[in-house]
């Protein structure tokens, strides 16, 4: 499909005076409607979302147009995501050593992506045209349509072929999305410690005690990093709109750390090598200093964390790679 970048000129486009307005808009959906044509015909993600950013491009587009655009990329995003892990998921299922994505054969691709390719060229080629022959005639003549009148470019019907509808072309497709993971939505119980095949048995062998209230949006595992021991000795899941207490915790200092994620797939490989993983929302965290837990004669800490945003609160968290987060 390198006709995309080879034939469709924004920077043409975007030299219409104002007046042209309606056109920019005509060609920004008929490049919507190429981006959706594209996924469902021929699953080439790229090349759609390639033209979704083709589209985002123009200049002077109407607000309708823009939310529609930008909604289009939203969706594509999210079906690349997904795209991706269920790649990765079907690759950690079937063999230890890394494939690839099973494409279709190259033969009928290419036939069929060339026939479709040409089809959409003929439709971008007569609006690219037009907007060719009024930059042409630009300089030579001063009598553009007055601010009151209007041209409509021809919307392209299903057939292909070209009618006078003042409407804007349909956008009513959508985005064929991949199968649904059977983990959405999985969880598992507070206290639950996943990570233990990554970091080894916890230590138990204190009376302090930490508290974490999951007020976010996001599953979370909370870490203990022992600085003493320069080993995370603790890890421990709290699910989201919850909240749990991590108990037994013994004297010293310590770093906290937060896995953050949604839909928990037991089978999914993790950075560690182990299983275990989240499937979306994955993000990493570390709460900036240390934290010290006594437990002597004098008495034992009793700590408390949110991981939300507290009026008047004064912890605060950095966002950290998971390398550094699965560092034994």
């Amino acid at each position: 499909m390198s006709w995309i970048n080879s034939s469709i000129s924004i920077s043409d486009v975007n030299n219409l005076p104002s007046v042209f307005d309606e056109i920019k808009n005509q060609v920004a959906l008929s490049l919507r409607a190429m981006s959706v044509e594209i996924w469902n015909s021929f699953s080439n993600i790229d090349v759609s979302i390639d033209l979704i950013n083709k589209a985002n491009n123009i200049t002077g587009l109407k607000s309708e147009t823009r939310d529609n655009l930008q909604d289009a990329k939203k969706q594509l995003t999210e079906l690349k995501t997904k795209i991706d892990l269920a790649n990765l998921v079907r690759q950690r299922a079937s063999t230890p050593t890394q494939t690839r994505p099973v494409s279709r054969p190259a033969t009928t691709t290419k036939s069929k992506d060339d026939n479709s390719g040409c089809l959409w060229l003929v439709g971008i080629a007569v609006v690219i045209g037009l907007i060719v022959w009024a930059n042409s005639n630009k300089s030579s003549s001063n009598d553009y349509p007055t601010a009151t009148e209007s041209y409509t470019a021809p919307a392209t019907t299903s057939d292909n072929s070209y009618s006078n509808d003042n409407s804007t072309p349909s956008t009513t497709n959508e985005y064929t999305p991949p199968a649904e993971s059977q983990y959405k939505g999985n969880q598992l119980k507070d206290g639950a410690s996943p990570l233990t095949g990554c970091f080894g048995k916890g230590i138990y062998s204190g009376n302090a005690t930490l508290t974490i209230k999951n007020g976010g949006n996001s599953d979370a595992i909370i870490c203990l990093y022992s600085i003493s021991d320069d080993r995370t000795i603790r890890n421990e899941y709290v699910q989201k709109n919850s909240s749990f207490t991590m108990s037994n915790i013994a004297q010293g200092e310590y770093k906290i750390r937060v896995f953050y994620g949604n839909d928990w797939n037991p089978e999914l490989e993790n950075s560690c090598g182990t299983k275990g993983n989240f499937e979306t929302d994955v993000n990493f965290s570390e709460f900036d200093g240390t934290e010290y837990f006594e437990d002597s004669d004098r008495g034992f800490t009793n700590a408390t964390i949110t991981l939300y945003t507290v009026a008047g609160g004064n912890a605060s968290s950095s966002s950290i790679d998971q390398s550094q987060f699965f560092r034994k």
